[in-house]
């Protein structure tokens, strides 16, 4: 059974939210302030704890810099103050992995937190076993070297490899979580959270399409967080195909509105093309096609900071579809492109160190777009933009 702990000075909200952990089998342990909750989680463990930000004496934020410090692998969830988002924002920034917001009337925020936080921090866990797994074969190395003298050259040599090995996971798994955090987790928190206190609101029409246009840009945010579960979803073989007939032009247009903002921002001009052949209505996972398109279209925007960026669809025979982006950016070398598709891998370190991102994006598009029994490739040459293609079949 999982545990839990609850630090939060309001005994009424205490309860409540004690007895809805209850009813999804965790262990609830509860503190009443801050200080009592640093010495309660040093000697239960929990899976997870929430915490309250305004509480006497000692605070929620020494509660989350003292956890964050001793356990950064805990999800630290923020019961924050209705109206008071930046709070929950400087949380985020200090360590805590999450937020909920007062009062909790209805759970579906609260469940929907409690099962993405479970979800990253097992998604954690397996990234550190790894490297605990590879930091032991190196010290059972060393050991055999040690042991025989006859073969100390040749074993060196393998020693030497295994550590660059294990300290190029390392390496991974900073720059990963490092990204997740600060490029995702934060900007998410107050796109979404600031989007959805003015969507309550009195609005005017104008002022309504621009609040759904940050909730929708938000949401493409929140896609890059799901891309992680998504990806081990896909490489375990869970990712169900749902077939659904929509209008192919009306979904085109809504993914490019949601780039309108960052668009608009650079100066760049978007487009789209449909030509006469292809059917107006398509019979293919919807929720997948949106994603690729969007992470291919993130990616065109990303690097690309004068010009275009071009969406085309064609069909490629009777029976497949055939799609394109093609960007003005700054192109991918011969050498990038032998790797650009491998999981967590983004061109060229400079390229990563100036635009983030998790290197995800391409990896799990071909995953996504074999599912649907499609292929993708690329057509790009450095200082000369890049074309990015691939197939869906017609069902």
């Amino acid at each position: 059974m999982k545990k839990s702990l609850i630090i939060e000075d309001d005994d009424d909200l205490r309860e409540v939210i004690s007895a809805f952990l209850s009813d999804q089998d965790f262990q609830v342990l509860e503190a009443c302030n801050g200080a009592e909750g640093i010495d309660l989680f040093s000697t239960v463990a929990p899976h997870i704890v929430f915490t309250d930000l305004k509480m006497p004496e000692v605070d929620g934020f020494t509660v989350i810099d003292t956890i964050s410090k001793s356990a950064p692998h805990i999800p630290l969830i923020v019961i924050s103050g209705n109206g008071v988002l930046q709070d929950s924002i400087d949380a985020i920034r200090r360590g805590a992995w999450d937020y909920v917001t007062k009062p909790i009337m209805q759970f579906t925020e609260l469940t929907e937190v409690i099962d993405r936080s479970l979800k990253r921090a097992e998604s954690l866990k397996e990234h550190i076993n790894l490297v605990q797994h590879l930091e032991g074969e190196i010290e059972k190395r060393a050991l055999l070297i040690e042991e025989s003298n006859s073969q100390r050259i040749s074993n060196i040599e393998e020693l030497k490899a295994s550590k660059q090995m294990a300290a190029s996971a390392d390496i991974v798994k900073t720059e990963f979580i490092s990204n997740v955090t600060h490029e995702l987790r934060t900007p998410l928190g107050g796109v979404l959270g600031m989007a959805g206190l003015l969507q309550e609101s009195e609005l005017d029409k104008h002022q309504r399409d621009c609040v759904e246009m940050i909730l929708s840009s938000g949401e493409l945010l929140l896609n890059l967080i799901n891309n992680l579960l998504d990806f081990s979803d896909v490489e375990e073989g869970e990712i169900p195909v749902k077939v659904d007939t929509f209008d192919l032009a009306q979904v085109i247009k809504s993914i490019l509105h949601s780039f309108s903002g960052p668009v608009d921002e650079k100066k760049l001009t978007m487009s789209y093309s449909i030509t006469s052949s292809v059917p107006a209505t398509i019979l293919t996972d919807k929720k997948i096609l949106i994603q690729v398109i969007s992470m291919i279209l993130d990616n065109a925007v990303k690097f690309t900071n004068k010009g275009s960026i071009a969406l085309n669809i064609d069909m490629e025979g009777s029976q497949n579809f055939l799609f394109s982006v093609t960007d003005t950016g700054p192109g991918i070398s011969d050498a990038e492109q032998n790797n650009i598709f491998d999981p967590f891998i983004q061109g060229d370190g400079s390229h990563t160190r100036s635009h983030g991102g998790t290197g995800l994006g391409l990896p799990l598009c071909i995953k996504l777009i074999e599912i649907l029994g499609g292929t993708l490739w690329l057509d790009s040459k450095e200082d000369a933009g890049s074309t990015f293609f691939f197939t869906i079949p017609q069902i």
